[in-house]
C-alpha cells in the first residue's frame, strides 16, 4: 500500500510534472492538472462501489473545470514554443494529473491503516525514491546540504507535503476520491490569491467569474438532489 501511494500518488507524477512544466507556463500546467478530478470521477465509478457517477456530479465536475478555464485564461496562453515539446510537456502533466487520480482511487479502496500512519509510510518510501532519483538520475547537481538547510524547503516539506499529506488522507478515508479531487480546482485560485497578496500580481476581472464558476460546479456536484 504505501509503496503503491508513493509511487504512484507523489514519485513517478512528481517527476512527470517538474519536466514537464519545463516548456509550458504555469497556466497551461494548471488547466491540465484541474482534469485530475474528470479522470477521478471516471474511474470511481468503475472502481469504488460507494462512489458511482451521476449526471449530476459530472456536469458539476465540468462546469468546475471550465471555470479554472476562465481563472487563468489570457491572451497569449497557447503562445508556447515548439509544437513537439509543448505537446511531450502537456502529456507528461496530464501524465501526473491521472496518476494522482489512480492513487486516489487506490488509496480509498484499499485504505488499511489511519490517516498519520498512511501519511508516514508513504512519505517514507517516496524520500527513499526521490533521493535516488535525486542523487542518479537528476542532472541539475544540486547541492544537498543547501537543500536540507533551506528555510523555503523546510516550510514546503512540513506544510504542503507533510500536513498536507495527513490531510489528504483523512478526506480521502472520510470522504472520497471524488471529493477530494474536486478540491483541485481550488488551487489555481489559492495560487492566484497568494500571487496578488505576496507577490503584488495584477489583479484580473476573469478571477472573480472563474471562482463563481467553480464554486457553482462544485457545490452542484456534491449535492444530493
Amino acid at each position: 500500500y504505501y509503496l503503491f501511494m508513493s509511487l504512484v500518488g507523489i514519485v513517478i507524477p512528481f517527476i512527470a510534472i517538474i519536466n514537464g512544466q519545463k516548456n509550458i507556463d504555469s497556466a497551461m500546467a494548471g488547466i491540465l492538472m484541474a482534469t485530475m478530478p474528470i479522470s477521478t470521477i471516471i474511474l470511481s465509478h468503475f472502481f469504488l462501489d460507494d462512489e458511482k457517477m451521476n449526471n449530476r456530479k459530472f456536469i458539476g465536475f465540468i462546469i468546475s473545470f471550465f471555470g479554472v478555464f476562465i481563472l487563468i485564461y489570457r491572451d497569449n496562453l497557447f503562445n508556447t514554443g515548439s509544437l513537439s515539446l509543448t505537446l511531450e510537456s502537456q502529456l507528461l502533466v496530464i501524465l501526473g494529473s491521472t496518476l494522482y487520480s489512480f492513487a486516489a482511487i487506490y488509496g480509498k479502496k484499499y485504505k488499511i491503516t489511519n490517516p498519520i500512519n498512511a501519511s508516514t509510510g508513504t512519505i517514507l518510501f517516496a524520500t527513499f525514491f526521490m533521493t535516488i532519483y535525486l542523487l542518479f538520475f537528476d542532472t541539475t547537481q544540486p547541492n544537498i546540504t543547501n537543500l536540507l538547510l533551506n528555510t523555503n524547503i523546510l516550510l514546503l516539506g512540513v506544510l504542503c507535503t507533510a500536513i498536507a499529506t495527513v490531510i489528504y488522507f483523512q478526506i480521502l478515508q472520510t470522504s472520497g476520491a471524488s471529493f477530494l479531487s474536486i478540491m483541485n480546482f481550488l488551487i489555481p485560485l489559492w495560487a492566484i490569491l497568494f500571487g496578488i497578496l505576496i507577490l503584488n500580481d495584477d489583479f484580473s476581472w476573469n478571477y472573480i467569474f472563474g471562482l463563481i464558476v467553480i464554486l457553482f460546479g462544485i457545490k452542484l456536484a456534491n449535492s444530493t438532489s
